[in-house]
């Protein structure tokens, strides 16, 4: 119950009277794609299981980006076979949207099963993509040796690459 009361705060444009306590616990799903994570961008420093604005905490934030990572593990989906979310996943993934901050969702079934990490390899671009956009003069993708800026991260119709790992969480 303090979940939707702290999500609708936040769409109703209403300060919390409270703050909810998440009890958190990492998934075998989380930690075995924080290792994926940590071998691709070694460098890369992140929060684990963080809340922001009183609402239900993010598996990893990335605070330079202001964006968060959600591990979507098969109770997130409708049905085991398909990736047609949960309500409550859409509203939380939307809510986090309305106070500005981007989050990638990661589906299961490319984390399972994936030993080299290509299942991975779209978030692995999208993600170089957004620390490129902040960090122009270095790479923190070891694997990507050329340097963007952030106009570089820009599609061709302008949309910027929130927008791209959006549709692209939504295609894996």
């Amino acid at each position: 119950m303090s979940t939707l009361r702290s999500i609708a705060n936040i769409w109703l444009d209403i300060e919390p009277s409270f703050s909810p306590i998440y009890e958190t616990q990492c998934s075998n799903l989380e930690i075995d794609f924080k290792a994926k994570l940590t071998k691709q961008f070694p460098d890369m420093q992140f929060s684990e299981e963080c809340s922001c604005a009183n609402l239900p905490p993010l598996d990893l934030f990335i605070d330079g980006l202001q964006l968060g990572i959600e591990v979507q593990g098969p109770h997130h989906f409708i049905y085991q076979n398909s990736l047609l979310r949960t309500g409550r996943t859409i509203l939380k993934i939307e809510t986090y949207k309305k106070i500005n901050i981007g989050v990638i969702e990661v589906p299961y079934s490319d984390v399972n099963n994936d030993l080299d990490g290509e299942k991975l390899s779209w978030f692995w671009d999208i993600l170089s993509k957004e620390l490129n956009a902040i960090q122009p003069s270095q790479s923190l993708n070891p694997d990507d040796d050329s340097n963007h800026s952030a106009n570089e991260s820009q599609d061709e119709s302008g949309d910027d690459s929130k927008e791209e790992y959006e549709t692209a969480a939504e295609n894996h």
